[in-house]
């Protein structure tokens, strides 16, 4: 028995050195577990204590040149989106820290907002992973309490991804929220502003509020067509630095 329970200790402890070695050989990557997250192409969940569901959207392999490591098939919303749950896995984010992260790849990209990942919560606020309307210049766009206008913008178009696979992640450290695409920190403009000097901006927002949705390729209106074989949504800052997107996102 102590044998067994020995040797169930290694496989723990060997797994989280490993996982904590492949990080630092990714680069600023901090190990840990989503609270919310699924893997579509393995078809399971990837967050504890509560299991992720989804609902919406067609699993779909992956055609030729459109290949990549780690994955070989994706969740496809085509003209139509995904519905994550369950809501209630988020409520203790509170104002802590956190990551939202997801691969992606854009065929189609309505000229209405396009939210890759997109979180509604019960007092109208939005945080969300997006492609920007034409107001906006289409560019990507991030925002946490969205309702009160706090968008903002690095100097890459949704149009410019279209057709390849790309990383983006969301982060919160210390009230504070960075953008990256594909490993790489976004300055950033404020609203409809060109001026790309704001390397962060102000994460003050209580996520505790309780959400009323969480959605995967939701268009505001028109057809989007996106893939994606993986999103997580962990409750700290999995990222600091500059580092190299892991596929897939949680091992």
């Amino acid at each position: 028995m102590l044998t067994k329970f020995y040797n169930g200790r290694c496989k723990q402890w060997g797994a989280m050195m490993l996982e904590m070695i492949m990080g630092r050989s990714r680069g600023s990557i901090v190990p840990g577990t989503p609270v919310m997250g699924f893997n579509f192409d393995q078809g399971k969940s990837t967050s504890t204590p509560a299991v992720t569901s989804y609902s919406g959207g067609v699993i779909t392999a992956h055609g030729s040149g459109a290949e990549i490591s780690g994955y070989t098939q994706s969740l496809r919303c085509l003209g139509t989106f995904a519905n994550v749950t369950p809501l209630s896995a988020i409520d203790t984010l509170g104002s802590s820290d956190f990551t939202l992260e997801c691969w992606c790849w854009m065929s189609t990209i309505p000229g209405d907002y396009y939210p890759l990942l997109l979180l509604t919560f019960k007092n109208g606020k939005y945080l969300t992973i997006r492609v920007a309307n034409g107001g906006y210049g289409q560019r990507m766009q991030v925002g946490i309490d969205l309702g009160n206008g706090g968008n903002f913008s690095p100097n890459v178009t949704g149009t410019s991804l279209r057709n390849g696979w790309h990383h983006y992640a969301l982060v919160r450290k210390n009230n504070r929220c960075v953008f990256y695409i594909d490993g790489v920190q976004q300055m950033l403009a404020s609203g409809t502003g060109t001026t790309y000097n704001l390397p962060d901006f102000n994460g003050v927002f209580d996520l505790s509020g309780g959400l009323s949705a969480f959605t995967i390729g939701k268009a505001n209106s028109g057809t989007g067509d996106l893939y994606m074989p993986e999103f997580g949504l962990y409750n700290f800052a999995r990222y600091s630095a500059t580092f190299t997107p892991p596929h897939p996102i949680f091992k």
